[in-house]
């Protein structure tokens, strides 16, 4: 009589890390994408999910998308809000409503002006704190100054490459087209049946589009850009693949 012992079951292990990360939103679309997840500035993040040339030539040739979800979001209302952003970044100059710019050193922060009274400042994670602590001295010394740190509260979501106008033409009634909404422009309206802000921003000479919706709805339009822009060529990239 012939015993057959099975071989036990190897389990993986997941990575360790030295300390506690932040989860994205989109954290369980990525795991269920066969992602490789890094932690970077406190947040695990994709940075290929696989096939890096696919990646890269999908950034390049069609449209790439990205979770850049782990930036910092500071909801910035105020009576006076030229006044206030000037006190916190100095020769920062008018904003206008309608227009997202850099401010500070380096460019880690870019100013979002929705309305004459309402801003949403988007940060690099690092610049995050020292954003906050500027805002809040300017809030304490001024009145009907108010600040809110939405940063876990906002997805966020990046199309890059030359075929995202089209994607969010499949998705959008707003005229995204980028003759007519440039870089640096911003606007809110419907994609996809739901309530976004989309800031037009190019790098390296790839047009691009960041979405920002509430967190609850991220997953939803994240599965939807991939299942409209499939037929044009989209796919999940990594940060190590592409600009963000």
């Amino acid at each position: 009589m012939t015993t057959i012992v099975e071989a036990p079951t190897r389990v993986q292990k997941s990575p360790r890390w030295d300390r506690p990360v932040r989860l994205t939103a989109l954290y369980h679309e990525h795991v269920a994408a066969g992602a490789a997840l890094v932690e970077r500035e406190g947040w695990l993040l994709p940075c290929s999910y696989g096939n890096p040339v696919v990646e890269q030539t999908a950034v390049r040739e069609a449209v790439g998308l990205l979770d850049i979800s782990e930036s910092g979001k500071v909801d910035l209302k105020s009576d006076d809000l030229d006044a206030a952003l000037g006190a916190a970044f100095k020769a920062i100059g008018r904003v206008e409503v309608g227009s997202a710019v850099p401010a500070g050193e380096g460019g880690t922060t870019r100013v979002c002006r929705l309305t004459e009274g309402q801003v949403l400042l988007v940060t690099a994670p690092d610049a995050l704190q020292n954003t906050l602590d500027a805002l809040g001295k300017v809030a304490s010394a001024q009145t009907c100054t108010h600040l809110t740190d939405l940063t876990s509260a906002l997805c966020g979501l990046r199309l890059a490459g030359p075929r995202a106008p089209a994607v969010l033409e499949r998705l959008s009634s707003l005229d995204l087209a980028p003759d007519r909404f440039a870089d640096g422009a911003l606007t809110q309206g419907s994609v996809a049946r739901i309530h976004a802000l989309i800031v037009r921003r190019d790098t390296a000479g790839l047009t691009g589009y960041d979405l920002y919706v509430d967190r609850d709805l991220g997953a939803y339009l994240w599965d939807v850009l991939l299942a409209q822009g499939a037929p044009l060529g989209l796919k999940p990239v990594g940060r190590d693949q592409a600009i963000s």
